[in-house]
């Protein structure tokens, strides 16, 4: 029994088409263990938290060791009377400003 040429011509092209879909998906692996810690959240190299929150940080405070980390830890433990009373709200007009 002979099989018919559009059968052999499909089960070729169904071939390339697997072997081109393996190759592809190994590259796409390796694209992404290399992309991964640029996503990752604990990463020092993420984008988002090195480049942006980080970025702007160190900008308006001028120090160039501020974290995000860090800044939560002052908030929320009081360690600079600033930003707790800048929490609190505004002084009234009888006392006198935090300077």
């Amino acid at each position: 029994m002979k099989l018919p040429a559009p059968l052999l011509v499909g089960v070729g092209l169904g071939l390339v088409a697997l072997v081109g879909l393996a190759l592809a998906g190994r590259k796409l692996a390796g694209l992404a263990v290399t992309a991964a810690p640029l996503v990752t959240p604990t990463s020092s190299d993420n984008i988002i938290y090195g480049g942006i929150i980080g970025g702007t940080g160190r900008a308006l405070s001028g120090d160039r060791e501020w974290s995000l980390g860090g800044w939560l830890y002052d908030v929320t433990h009081d360690t600079d009377s600033r930003i707790s009373q800048m929490l609190t709200g505004a002084p009234s007009a009888s006392e006198p400003l935090p300077y």
